[in-house]
């Protein structure tokens, strides 16, 4: 839930532009499922074994319609392989965390103003456990 107890935020991305991107090697929607995966380590598909099963979480996140994206390297990847720089146009909409901090709120607001991105802040339900996305830019 957006990192260290709700105090980060979440981006959210086109699917489609992040596929077509050329920055992704491999994409596809997690699979939920009540049982741990388990994989073979000597299964002549290894690779597209552990894909696969990257792509399964408990059953009870399904709320979330996750969609990972995977890159995989011959070689270990250098700190900047690691950065992925998207277009502002891929980003669809930002959600901040049920308690994230006003500096982080500020700096987040401030930049998706300048580029007309959708705000969302997650919110305690009333009177229940459950949480809710509610627009505030």
């Amino acid at each position: 839930h957006y990192s260290n107890n709700h105090k980060g935020f979440c981006v959210g991305f086109d699917k489609n532009k992040i596929i077509n991107s050329g920055f992704v090697g491999s994409a596809g929607s997690v699979i939920y499922k009540d049982d741990y995966p388990t994989v073979d380590p000597i299964s002549p598909n290894l690779v597209n074994e552990l894909f696969s099963k990257s792509h399964i979480k408990a059953k009870e996140w399904h709320y979330e319609e996750e969609f990972r994206v995977t890159n995989l390297w011959d070689v270990t990847p250098s700190e900047a392989d690691r950065v992925l720089k998207f277009h502002d146009d891929s980003i669809i909409e930002i959600i901040l965390g049920l308690n994230i901090d006003k500096t982080s709120e500020a700096d987040i607001m401030k930049h998706a103003s300048l580029k007309s991105i959708p705000v969302f802040q997650i919110v305690r339900k009333s009177k229940s456990f459950r949480l809710d996305k509610v627009r505030v830019m």
